[in-house]
């Protein structure tokens, strides 16, 4: 019997229950200071199996880092950095001034 391991952006779960088949997600880690899972789907009457990978899995990850509760993700160390040059454009561009040279000619 053999497991599927899926690492996907949006989420896995959905392709689980289309199929009717078992899907377990376990805590992978962060990325930019927020969580992400790790999806495991089985075929069908495979939860044990599945059961068995995920702690498997948990226990060679080790532990994770503890949570930091913000009152928005764009106050991250990790995001914030990433905000701050849109934030400053607001005040460069001009009335009028679109970027385009249609004005020059």
């Amino acid at each position: 019997m053999t497991a599927s391991v899926f690492h996907a952006g949006g989420g896995a779960g959905g392709l689980a229950a289309v199929a009717g088949y078992p899907h377990l997600t376990v805590p992978m880690g962060q990325v930019k200071g927020l969580p992400v899972g790790l999806s495991f789907i089985g075929p069908k009457w495979s939860d044990g199996l599945l059961l068995s990978l995920g702690f498997a899995y948990e226990q060679a990850r080790g532990n994770l880092p503890p949570p930091r509760f913000m009152r928005s993700i764009e106050e991250g160390p990790e995001v914030a950095p990433l905000l701050a040059p849109a934030a400053s454009l607001g005040g460069q561009l001009q009335a009028g001034d679109g970027g385009d040279d249609s004005e020059d000619q």
